[in-house]
């Protein structure tokens, strides 16, 4: 089974249930950075505009009166007093994951609930409103993001969407922007979410990225063919990202330029289901390559992101200690580390850690970046520990003892195996006796032929 990335991570966020008085209640989906406000379990206030909130931004408030905090998690209600605040409020605030506020946008209401039927629902203008097809709401996120990386996230009765830039993708600092948009389906095409965009438009991404969007619709099956297709105008043609990667409720593929994006799979005739079964026309296989990706290859891939060439210095002495490197895509959730005993270096020493963009050694396939340890040539008294995490399409799908960490003096190699490596469920260890440079991988030759 293909191990679920760990960057691939959803972000929880809340919805505000207001109402008016003497009126049926609405809901309103929070996506704003549009006022000063909290969210908790107790109450919610809604601001007029400014601050940042807990996700970037607060909801500008419809009226005064009592209210709900709706919880993300189990979808209960816990009851609280919420004081509307202007329902005007809105514009683009700042931090990364700002979105924009409501502005004076009318109150969404929830889709019908959800009941699984035979034949698909569809977000095109015209359709009958199903519960497993919310249309999109317009909601807005932006933030400057520049050669560091970063991502923009909203939040919306349909799920949580992102577009995550990786590191070195911009050269620049720039407003990015990702929108749900209230758009008809393209023509041709069963939907399975409303279309976002990436903005500005047509801004290529030479590191590449991950763009994630949640999928639903009211058919009791899903369709093999379901993936992220994109375009650069509502207009199309629209092309399919290849190495989409379904998950629980959402999919995520390479983002390598800004642009407008949807989940579906091209329409066959009404794709309905038979007798409960998927009909003929439907694929059997999905079309996702098992096949290992690596940092060497012309075009990026959220399973192999390039080294961020960044670092992180720490001084470490005669009693020890514990250097990290993290926040990159090929760190989250395992960070790169080294642990240092008590007695293996006699002098306070800085001691720095660089994840390098530079090129998989020839002859290897790389389930990791390049790590370099400084200062070159220092020699530990007593043995340390070193841990790598392995990031590829292929985790999973290769046994983890074929992978080892390798080492060398220069980045040139040549490369030999650390003695004592051990596997531990995605990431790899290793006893550490120097500074130096290091990689998971493993002789290219092991992949010949793969499927």
């Amino acid at each position: 089974m293909v191990r679920t990335m760990r960057h691939a991570s959803l972000i929880r966020g809340v919805a505000l249930l207001g109402m008016m008085a003497g009126c049926t209640p609405l809901v309103t989906v929070a996506k704003g950075d549009g006022g000063a406000g909290a969210a908790d379990e107790s109450a919610a206030t809604g601001g007029a505009g400014g601050s940042t909130g807990r996700f970037g931004g607060a909801v500008a408030g419809y009226n005064s009166g009592p209210g709900e905090v709706v919880g993300a998690d189990s979808g209960g209600a816990d009851t609280g007093s919420g004081s509307g605040g202007s329902d005007s409020g809105g514009g683009l605030a700042g931090g990364s994951f700002g979105v924009a506020g409501l502005g004076s946008n009318p109150p969404v209401e929830q889709p019908p609930p959800y009941t699984p039927t035979d034949c698909p629902c569809s977000r095109s203008f015209g359709s009958p409103l199903a519960g497993g097809c919310p249309v999109g709401t317009d909601a807005s996120s932006s933030a400057f993001i520049g050669p560091e990386g970063g991502t923009v996230t909203v939040q919306t009765v349909s799920g949580t969407s992102s577009a995550q830039l990786f590191p070195n993708s911009l050269t620049d600092s720039i407003r990015i922007s990702l929108t749900e948009l209230n758009s008809p389906t393209p023509d041709g095409f069963i939907d399975y979410s409303p279309i976002y965009q990436v903005g500005p438009p047509g801004v290529d991404l030479p590191n590449g990225g991950v763009i994630t969007l949640p999928y639903s619709n009211s058919i009791a099956k899903i369709n093999p063919a379901l993936a992220i297709y994109t375009a650069d105008s509502l207009d199309g043609p629209w092309t399919k990202l290849d190495d989409t990667y379904p998950d629980a409720g959402f999919d995520m593929a390479t983002l390598l330029r800004t642009g407008f994006f949807f989940m579906g799979y091209p329409s066959t005739g009404d794709d309905c289901l038979v007798n409960g079964e998927a009909p003929a026309s439907w694929p059997t296989n999905a079309t996702f390559s098992s096949c290992p990706c690596s940092r060497n290859d012309p075009t990026p891939s959220m399973w192999c992101p390039r080294g961020a060439d960044t670092s992180t210095t720490t001084t470490l002495g005669p009693d020890g200690g514990t250097a990290t490197l993290d926040g990159t895509p090929d760190t989250l959730g395992v960070p790169f580390r080294i642990d240092i005993p008590a007695g293996a270096i006699s002098v306070p020493t800085q001691v720095t850690l660089i994840e390098l963009s530079a090129p998989t050694p020839d002859g290897y396939t790389d389930f990791s970046p390049i790590y370099e340890i400084d200062p070159q040539g220092l020699a530990l008294a007593q043995a340390g520990s070193i841990q790598i995490n392995e990031t590829n399409v292929a985790n999973g799908k290769v046994s983890e003892n074929d992978l080892s960490i390798y080492t060398a003096d220069s980045v040139g190699g040549p490369w030999t195996k650390l003695s004592g490596d051990a596997p531990n469920a995605g990431f790899h260890t290793a006893p550490l006796l120097g500074t130096g440079f290091f990689f998971i991988g493993r002789p290219a030759s092991d992949d010949a032929g793969c499927e």
